[in-house]
């Protein structure tokens, strides 16, 4: 019978959903080797700040009030990339992690500052990054390019600007979902 097992890393504890067959009591399981000792492969790991998600398999799945984006690390462009989301039609949106990728960023658009939450902060670290020689961490530039052209710059602190002064804002729902 399926059961629930965790992966612990160093900060975070990974819930899978179904760890293969066998019942190990008292047995921690160790996902060093790719794949547990009951025989469960080692689970999408996600980097997140304040972000709720589930992952299944490759899926990982956003229930927030926030647009989010997720992406993953690609070493030949220097830079994360994209994944689409698909609207779930519940107020939930899911991103599937294309083969191969380990490991995801999940971020709030325009959370500049990592928080989980997009407010003025953000806005004016952005401003610092843009006229100074400020830089910015690659989560950081991730996050900070809002209207997603692979650049980080006036505009995109023009539509954080705008999401902070918009109504939506008291419902932190300043940018609408990519679907």
């Amino acid at each position: 019978m399926p059961h629930n097992a965790k992966y612990v890393t160093e900060n975070t504890t990974w819930l899978i959903l179904e760890c293969g067959e066998a019942e190990i009591e008292g047995e921690t399981h160790d996902f060093s080797t790719g794949s547990c000792i009951c025989g469960a492969e080692k689970p999408l790991q996600v980097i997140s700040r304040n972000v709720p998600y589930t992952v299944h398999g490759n899926v990982v799945t956003v229930k927030n009030t926030q647009a989010c984006k997720l992406g993953y690390w690609d070493a030949m462009a220097q830079s994360y990339v994209e994944i689409p989301c698909t609207d779930n039609g519940d107020r939930s949106y899911s991103f599937i992690a294309p083969d191969g990728v380990e490991e995801v960023l999940l971020v709030v658009i325009g959370d500049v500052d990592g928080n989980g939450i997009l407010e003025e902060a953000d806005n004016t670290l952005l401003a610092g990054y843009l006229v100074s020689d400020q830089t910015l961490s690659d989560p950081q530039r991730f996050a900070a390019d809002v209207n997603g052209n692979g650049k980080i710059n006036s505009a995109d602190r023009t539509l954080i600007a705008r999401a902070l002064v918009s109504e939506d804002h008291a419902a932190y729902k300043p940018f609408a979902w990519n679907t």
